[in-house]
């Protein structure tokens, strides 16, 4: 059985905002060397902090679960009615444990390439931003209202244009105690 935890707007935002800014600095690494987005991530949240939030957050221990990845990627018209719906209703969200979990899976994988010797982007790390955006998008970006979703989109993220007017993630991060 796969339960649920109701997630606060503020986390939501802020988790949505948090793997959007993590796929756009991998995005923007393939022009840079890998100890750049390494040494922009040295002052930035820890993943492994994030981590450690969303367990807590759930209600889950990682000496009892396994690291399991699942959730529905399908955009079926069923899902993107239930977007319409919960976008126009704004009721609580929810995420399921396993969702939460592969968000922690991500994250982890996510920190342990932080920490690698890599030389370059390579294709591990374009597989890692492909999952990341398939997850914030899939999973997270039909529980926001479309304001925060808007605000999300603008994040600071790596190597980020100078004209480029973003939103810094302290203001996602203000409610949220990492």
């Amino acid at each position: 059985m796969n339960r649920k935890t109701i997630i606060e707007r503020d986390t939501l935002v802020f988790l949505y905002a948090y793997l959007r800014q993590i796929d756009l600095s991998l995005d923007r690494c393939r022009w840079t060397s890998w100890a750049e987005l390494q040494h922009y991530y040295h002052d930035k949240i820890n993943p492994a902090r994030v981590i450690n939030y969303l367990l807590k957050y759930a209600h889950l221990n990682l000496d009892t679960i396994e690291w399991l990845c699942s959730y529905d990627e399908e955009t079926s018209w069923l899902r993107r009615l239930g977007c319409f719906l919960f976008r126009t209703v704004n009721g609580p969200a929810s995420l399921a444990h396993s969702e939460i979990l592969c968000c922690c899976k991500l994250l982890s994988i996510f920190d342990e390439y932080l920490k690698s010797d890599f030389q370059s982007y390579n294709l591990e790390v374009e597989k890692l931003r492909i999952d990341i955006a398939k997850f914030y998008s899939n999973v997270l970006e039909c529980k926001l209202r479309r304001k925060d979703s808007d605000k999300a989109m603008r994040i600071e993220h790596y190597f980020q244009k100078s004209i480029l007017k973003t939103t810094p993630m302290e203001e996602f991060s203000r409610g949220i105690y990492l």
